[in-house]
């Protein structure tokens, strides 16, 4: 752990400069890396990959939906080959009545499909024309046809019968070369889909990755600043300056953590789109690269939105929603969503199950979380984590205990200090907040947190009022 400077003899004026300036730097530095990395995620990432899925997905779309207005027209066409094929002899003005009817249809759907295909399918407009002027082809002679046999009831002898058939091959040739050259569009698009779903997936890890270091740069940044005008108030020996130090390191937790979050967002939501296309094209590979992704990202939300109700206590604006809580349950998704990011270990819940407390469901879902998450990281995994809950006088009383190094005496309140970690297990990742968090988060429920003795482990002990009976 980093020594507390000791307070020593300054000229007020030079040292309160020089502590100023690298810290407005600092700032400067980290509003620079904040616009970079949502440069990276927003901008990027979507142009390196997302977009052109997205646009690969709506064309093919479209010429599917093309496709089907097109097999629409031809399963009308057949309707008028029957009409001319069989005619009511009985009644020959009704199957004229009938097939006019019907080519007014079959001309509407061809005209909506020309339509449709220079707005939304542009790469098809040669064959859809062809294959629509094919059809008007087909339809004149098949008009001309069934008035001749109408009158005669004799098709051979029909004038026009060697056009009819021809018009009716030449339009199921244009046919196919519609539904040919869609296909082919189809699957090209597939190709260049493919392409860029592997692109996006190591920019998604890329962009994981910046928005991961510009959190961590950006803590490390606010703490030196709030230390730096600490020292700047202590040689001045007013209380004031040391309070706009501690104001000025929260604003600037908060800022970075409010500019975090939309960035986070858009990666969540790209690895969730990637992970759904993996899911229809059936990639096991791309679906466990973007479940990871997915993971990373959440867990990234997670601590900025730990750091965002750090800075809101600092300031003293914290709301908190106060209602009965069936406290297992909330245990239950603390444990799952550690799961998600840690190696899981064995967990034993007992005690009484059906206690309920007095508390802020979120808030105390995450003073749990981040017990368990330290049980998690810092014991064996081949360990079991222990959590026991009870009823002590009007208090619900939660015990987690792990099998880990432990929390030796002198430091049972240390390590509930903002950025504190034991020199023990300094090695292991993390940012020292999340024990500060959790006792703040506590005691404003009206509960409170503390550390209690273990041999072979820790065990941390969490209080909330009970529900009134």
């Amino acid at each position: 752990m980093e020594r507390e400077a000791r307070p020593q003899r300054f000229d007020r004026g030079t040292t309160v400069m020089a502590i100023s300036r690298p810290s407005r730097r600092l700032a400067y530095g980290a509003g620079v890396a904040a616009t970079a990395a949502v440069l990276a995620v927003v901008v990027a990432l979507p142009v390196l990959g997302l977009g052109e899925i997205q646009s690969a997905h709506d064309e093919s779309h479209n010429i599917g939906t093309g496709l089907r207005m097109a097999d629409a027209v031809a399963r009308e066409g057949s309707a008028l080959i029957l009409l001319t094929r069989f005619v009511d002899s009985s009644n020959p003005s009704a199957t004229l009545a009938r097939f006019e009817q019907q080519r007014v249809e079959v001309l509407a759907d061809l005209v909506l499909l020309e339509r449709f295909v220079t707005t939304d399918a542009p790469s098809l407009v040669q064959q859809t024309e062809g294959y629509g002027g094919a059809s008007r082809v087909f339809i004149r002679e098949a008009e001309l046809l069934l008035e001749h046999v109408s009158k005669t009831g004799n098709e051979s002898t029909a004038p026009n019968r060697d056009a009819y058939l021809d018009a009716r091959r030449r339009g199921l040739e244009k046919q196919e070369e519609l539904f040919g050259a869609a296909t082919a569009l189809i699957a090209a698009n597939d190709d260049r889909a493919t392409a860029a779903i592997a692109r996006a997936r190591w920019m998604s890890f890329a962009a994981a990755g910046i928005a991961v270091v510009l959190f961590g740069g950006y803590a490390a940044i606010a703490e030196h600043a709030r230390r730096s005008r600490l020292v700047a108030a202590l040689t001045e020996t007013k209380l004031v300056r040391a309070e706009q130090a501690a104001q000025h390191g929260a604003s600037l937790v908060s800022m970075a953590s409010h500019e975090l979050r939309n960035p986070l967002s858009v990666l969540t939501l790209s690895a969730e789109l990637i992970h759904m296309t993996a899911v229809e094209r059936e990639d096991d590979e791309l679906m466990e690269t973007a479940a990871g992704a997915i993971v990373a990202a959440r867990r990234a939300e997670q601590l900025v939105a730990e750091l965002l109700d750090l800075s809101r206590l600092d300031a003293d604006v914290l709301t908190l929603d106060r209602q009965p809580v069936a406290v297992h349950e909330v245990i239950g998704r603390a444990c799952k969503a550690v799961e998600d990011y840690r190696l899981p270990h064995r967990v034993r819940l007992e005690g009484d199950l059906t206690v309920t407390a007095l508390a802020d469901a979120g808030r105390l879902e995450i003073v749990v979380r981040n017990i368990v998450d330290n049980a998690f990281k810092y014991s064996p995994t081949d360990s079991e984590v222990v959590i026991h809950l009870s009823t002590s006088g009007p208090s619900v009383v939660v015990e987690i205990e792990d099998e880990g190094p432990g929390i030796p005496e002198a430091s049972r309140e240390q390590v509930f200090a903002r950025f504190y970690r034991l020199e023990a297990t300094a090695h292991v990742a993390g940012l020292g907040i999340g024990l500060h968090l959790s006792r703040e988060l506590v005691r404003r429920m009206g509960g409170e947190l503390d550390v209690r003795h273990r041999v072979g482990g820790a065990c941390l002990r969490v209080t909330v009022p009970a529900k009134a009976a």
